[in-house]
Parts: structure tokens; C-alpha cells; sequence
């Protein structure tokens, strides 16, 4: 066994009292009481009768789905011929915890309190534990690689391929672990097949043969292979997917992942990153430009998209094909540059502008565009007819594929959205409920919510001026929770719509002012004209309006000489302490005397000191404070020979050169 120690506390050991916990009166199914049963008679765990904590179990079934595997793992394999896969037997459960960690381990079941002896699954720090125990073990082994339970051992001929496996099979003696046999495999030709769903409709065919047209020139006697397919594109010929069409669509698969096509990743060799999506899932693909010329692809790669995501936009679903793709590409194409094929010409304006971000952009493309910030890249468009190599993978998604990292970040996504939601809703006078009810009356807003989804393919919306209007910030327009959003505003229906001219109406602040509280929170095609007309007709708002400047400002002259004119006023207080500033306008030349209090006393005083380093100025800016206003300062500077000007009440930038100081 590989034991592994928890670090010893340094603080010494408290005394604790522990505590009997309550089991579950859940019932639990025959099955998990023999899992305990089995765990227990291996050593695993260990009956107990209290505990300092308990966690309570989650049963969960295992995956048989094949192995995810990161990009790190195809480099290496990169131009090996043999492979072998070694499973090794109830993973985590072979590396021993220290007593002090057991006792973090305990889990408290319908049969009692149990506590682990083995490193668990479903503790946090047990993937990293068990990854660097891996790591260890197969140190300065050549021809292998550890991926969690899984080892895979790979060699360029038989030869190396079978000394790797004995040393493996060694070093594993060595330090205790034991495989699983039957999930082995040993001496294969390849070790990562590819599964691909066969197509269920014509449109799902066509991408499939779009892709074989594209790499055709690869693959021999293609029009022979797809002969019976082709059957199937016949006008009135109703689906009929038969023995000859499996057969067929089996040989070009093999055809598809052939070495002849396929080709290894090379650095050296410009990388072309290829993403799109359909209504069912994403596809991506990453290429190489050979020195011919020819396009090769490296990998493929596609999932399903989730409920929440199906609703999405289609300019939504194409940036998040482009998300999916740098993420599953990103240690082929990091620091490096690479260029970046999307069938949907918008998305160039928004990823691969120059200028930054556009404004209204929707919330979800503009977080992926920030994402996208860490890479390197030229973004191009393909026409969609060119583009089946990445059509085909969105389209003939596998329903089956695991996307547990996937759910996460959507999930995630869609928090950060629904807090947008919240937000705005907070400071309207309208409920979520309300916003949804009205919503499924508003026959406009129901139609708009179809054209979103169907990606505006039906021209009717012409016929109607307020989808018109909608249908020109199309690209910014996006459903969340069943509302639409331009943005991060929320779009008003029209029950609602006078609710919300009121709040905004609320206070009288003028057109100027609604607007642009209006831009942070709601949109309907013409708000800002009614806004517009609900200040005109208000004779509070006509009052509160800008009104224009009385009279032409003018600058300060500029002074000829040190000292001619200076700028005097108190900052603070600032833990309990002022700070006279005066400047000189001519020079900017500041002093700042720190003082307890700015009486007029102390003001004079100050002053005094500073007149008789420097000389008395000719002119002396102030505000309008009691300190500057009363009888003595006005006996200080007429005595001094001081000219003392005021400046406008609740003007504070007459008074620049003390403002722009401070």
C-alpha cells in the first residue's frame, strides 16, 4: 500500500469531547448495505460508535462511458504505434490515511458510524493526492503515463512498448497497487477510438457527407463508399436507413479517423481552430496548414447543448461553439497563434474587433469575449457550405457524451445572469412574476422570442414595425429565464410599460435624467421618444430641466510673476486634523500646513508665517468660509496690502488651481 501522512499540528493537541450522532432514518437500497459490507471486510472502513464529524453518504453509480482524456496525454502519445491501458482496482481505496486524517473521515450511514482507513472518493483534496501519488510511482519510468486509476504505457514497436510494461508492472509491485484485469487492455494499435452517432434525418446527413467532401481527396473510392447514402438525398425518397446505409456510414467513419486523413499535432505547423453549433449540440475541430497547403485535422470534438443553452440565440450558440473549442483546444493552441473559422459572420465584430467590446453586446458574448482576450488569434469567416468539418460534429452530436465540466460552467453562467435579472428587478416597480405573466398576453413579445430561437428565418417580422425595430439589434438580443434581455436590460412588455414610466417619472428629474436611468435597466423600441413626451407634458420636469449658463465663463488670467495671485482653502478633516493649501497660481507651487482647527485666529496665524518666507501676494482667491469672510481677515489683508477676492457660492472650480492641488 502507498500511505500517505497528513501534516502534524504544530499547536498542539486539544482536548475534545465528541459527540454520538443521530443515523439517518433514511432507508437505503440492499445495495449500499453490501458496498459497506465490502468496504468493511477489505479494511476500507471501520465501525465506530462516535465521532468529532460525519458526513452523510451519496451513493452515486460509476461511468462506463470511455476515458476523457486532457490534451497532455495525446502529445505524449504522439507517433507511438502499441498501447496498453492498466486499470487499477478500487483506485483511491488503495492509498492508506494516517490516524489524524481518519478521523476527518468518517461518514455516518443507516447502519452506524464508519470511519475510513483508505483515501475516499468524493474528498475534495483526493483527486491531487492520488494524481501526485501516480505521479511518484512512475518516476523516471520511459513509455508511460499516469491519468488518475488509468496508466497508459505506449512505445514506437513492440519492443519498447513490452519493456515499459514490465517496468510499470514492476514498479507497481514495488509500491503495493493492484489492477483490475478486466478493464486492461494490452497491446492495441489504437487506444482512443472515436464514436460517432449515426445521422436520423437528411439534414444531419448532409453535414456528415459535407465533411467527406471536404477531406475527400484523402479517401479512395469515396463516391463508391457513399453510394447508399446518397440513395437517401433523392427527391421523394422517403428515410430508410438500412443494413447497406450502416455498412457504408461504418467504412467512411473508419475512413474518417484513418492516418491517411488524421495527422499528428506539430507546433511547427499553423494551427486553424474550427467551431459551430446547430440546434442540438457544438462542434470543434482543430486543423493543421500543412506545407501543401492541404488542411489536416489533429482532433475533433463535440457535446449536446444543455436545456438552458437551447434557448439560447444562434449568435449565442456559435460564440459559445467558439468558447467550447478554445477551452477543449487550450493547451494545443495557448501562447500560440492560431486561427479562428466561424460560419457567422456577426461574431467578427465582436471577437476579432479592434476597438474593444461593443457596447450592447449581450451579457453572455460579452464575458466570452473577455475570455477570449488570453488567446491569440485571427478570427475568419467560412461560408457555411465550406464549413461541414465543423457543421457535421455539431450536428451528429453523441447524446451520450459526458459534460459534467460543462454543466458547471453553464450553471455558473447562468447564475451570473439570473443576478442581473435580480438586480434590475430590484429597482423596478415590477415583480419576475409579473414580468412573466405578462410576458405569455404579450402576443409581440412571444413572436419576438420565436424569432430568437428560430434565428430570425422567418421574414414575416417585416410586417410588424416593432419587430422590425428589435430585428436591428438582433445580434444583442438574447433569453434568459424566459425573458428577454438587450443586453443587460431587461425588454417590457406592454402591460408593464406605463409601471415603469412612472418610476422613472418619479421625483421629476427631467428627460435627460429618466433616459439614462431607463438605459441601465429597461428597452422597448421607442422608450426614449415616450420618455420624451412624459417630461414635455410635465410642468415640474420643464422646471428641472438643464437650463442654459447665465453667463460666459472665463479662465483666470494667467499671472507673470511668482506670487501674484494665490489660491487658499482647508481640506479635512482627516483624523481630526485640517490642512491649509495654499498655491501659487503662477508657479503651482503648494503649501500644505497641517493645524487642529481653521479659525480665523489660526488661519491669520498660518498665513503670517507664510507671508514672511515668500513675501505678501498681490491677489487672494478664497471661497466664501467664515474663517475667510469675517472682519479680522478682512483687516489681516487690507493691512498687508492685499487684494481679496471671493469666489462664487457653491462654485468650488472658481477655484481651480486649490481644487486641481487637492
Amino acid at each position: 500500500m502507498y500511505p500517505i501522512q497528513s501534516p502534524s499540528n504544530t499547536e498542539g493537541e486539544r482536548k475534545t469531547t465528541l459527540l454520538q450522532i443521530e443515523t439517518s432514518t433514511i432507508r437505503f437500497p440492499a445495495v449500499d448495505r453490501k458496498e459497506l459490507k465490502r468496504l468493511q471486510n477489505m479494511g476500507v472502513i471501520s465501525s465506530i460508535t462516535n465521532a468529532k464529524c460525519a458526513a452523510p453518504i451519496v451513493a452515486k453509480l460509476k461511468k462506463t462511458g470511455e476515458l476523457r482524456l486532457c490534451e497532455d496525454i495525446y502529445a505524449k502519445l504522439n507517433n507511438s504505434k502499441i498501447f496498453s491501458h492498466v486499470d487499477l482496482s478500487d483506485a483511491f481505496l488503495q492509498i492508506e490515511v494516517d490516524e489524524e486524517s481518519e478521523q476527518l473521515l468518517v461518514i455516518n450511514t443507516h447502519v452506524g458510524l464508519f470511519q475510513y482507513n483508505r483515501l475516499n472518493f468524493g474528498t475534495k483534496p483526493a483527486p491531487a493526492i492520488f494524481q501526485e501519488a501516480m505521479d511518484r510511482m512512475i518516476t523516471g519510468l520511459q513509455g508511460v503515463i499516469a491519468y488518475m486509476d488509468d496508466l497508459f504505457i505506449f512505445g514506437h514497436d513492440k519492443r519498447s512498448h513490452d519493456r515499459a510494461l514490465i517496468a510499470l508492472m514492476n514498479r507497481l509491485k514495488e509500491f503495493g497497487f493492484h489492477i483490475k484485469l478486466a478493464k486492461s487492455r494490452f497491446g492495441l494499435n489504437e487506444i482512443l477510438p472515436g464514436e460517432l452517432p449515426q445521422p436520423t434525418n437528411l439534414t444531419e446527413l448532409r453535414s456528415f457527407l459535407g465533411t467527406l467532401n471536404f477531406y475527400g481527396k484523402f479517401i479512395r473510392n469515396l463516391q463508391n463508399l457513399r453510394a447508399p447514402l446518397n440513395n437517401l438525398l433523392k427527391k421523394d425518397t422517403p428515410w430508410n436507413w438500412n443494413e447497406s446505409c450502416e455498412n457504408a456510414f461504418k467504412k467512411m467513419k473508419t475512413a474518417l479517423s484513418s492516418e491517411l486523413l488524421v495527422t499528428h499535432y506539430n507546433p511547427n505547423l499553423e494551427i486553424i481552430v474550427s467551431a459551430d453549433a446547430s440546434i442540438k449540440g457544438l462542434g470543434a475541430c482543430i486543423q493543421h496548414k500543412m506545407t501543401d497547403g492541404s488542411i489536416r485535422p489533429i482532433c475533433f470534438a463535440s457535446r449536446s447543448l444543455l436545456p438552458a443553452e437551447k434557448q439560447y440565440s444562434q449568435i449565442e450558440k456559435e460564440g459559445l461553439a467558439i468558447i467550447f473549442a478554445v477551452q477543449k483546444f487550450h493547451k494545443f493552441i495557448f501562447g500560440r497563434s492560431f486561427t479562428l473559422q466561424t460560419d457567422h459572420k456577426p461574431l467578427l465584430a465582436i471577437f476579432g474587433s479592434k476597438k474593444g467590446i461593443p457596447l450592447h453586446t449581450a451579457n453572455r458574448l460579452q464575458r466570452w469575449a473577455i475570455i477570449l482576450l488570453a488567446y491569440n488569434f485571427n478570427i475568419e469567416y467560412i461560408n457555411t457550405e465550406s464549413f461541414a468539418y465543423a457543421d457535421f460534429l455539431s450536428r451528429l452530436v453523441n447524446q451520450n457524451t459526458q459534460i459534467d465540466d460543462i454543466v458547471v460552467a453553464s450553471i455558473t453562467s447562468e447564475i451570473q445572469i439570473l443576478a442581473v435579472i435580480n438586480s434590475n428587478l430590484n429597482c423596478l416597480p415590477i415583480t419576475y412574476k409579473q414580468l412573466c405573466n405578462a410576458y405569455s398576453d404579450d402576443e409581440n413579445l412571444k413572436r419576438l422570442v420565436k424569432m430568437i430561437e428560430n434565428n430570425w428565418d422567418d421574414s414575416s417580422f417585416k410586417l410588424d414595425p416593432e419587430l422590425t425595430q428589435y430585428h436591428r439589434i438582433r445580434e444583442s438580443l438574447t433569453i434568459s429565464y424566459n425573458i428577454v434581455l438587450y443586453g443587460e436590460r431587461i425588454v417590457v412588455p406592454l402591460v408593464l410599460r406605463s409601471n415603469i414610466i412612472t418610476k422613472l417619472h418619479r421625483g421629476h428629474p427631467g428627460a435627460n435624467h429618466m433616459k439614462h436611468v431607463a438605459r441601465r435597466y429597461v428597452y422597448w423600441p421607442g422608450i426614449d421618444q415616450k420618455i420624451e413626451e412624459t417630461a414635455k407634458l410635465c410642468s415640474n420636469c420643464a422646471i428641472n430641466a438643464k437650463t442654459p449658463v447665465k453667463t460666459l465663463l472665463q479662465s483666470w488670467p494667467i499671472p507673470t510673476h511668482p506670487w501674484d495671485r494665490v489660491h487658499i482653502d482647508y481640506a479635512g478633516p482627516f483624523k481630526r486634523f485640517y490642512s491649509l493649501i495654499v498655491v501659487d497660481a503662477y508657479s503651482k507651487w503648494p503649501e500644505i500646513i497641517k493645524t487642529s482647527s481653521k479659525t480665523t485666529v489660526q488661519t491669520i496665524k498660518i498665513l503670517t508665517s507664510i507671508f514672511a518666507q515668500f513675501g505678501p501676494p498681490k491677489i487672494l482667491v478664497s471661497d466664501n468660509g467664515p474663517q475667510f469672510t469675517s472682519g479680522k481677515f478682512e483687516s489681516f489683508y487690507n493691512s498687508n496690502g492685499i487684494e481679496h477676492i471671493r469666489t462664487a457660492a457653491f462654485s468650488p472650480m472658481s477655484n481651480d488651481r486649490w481644487s486641481r492641488t487637492f
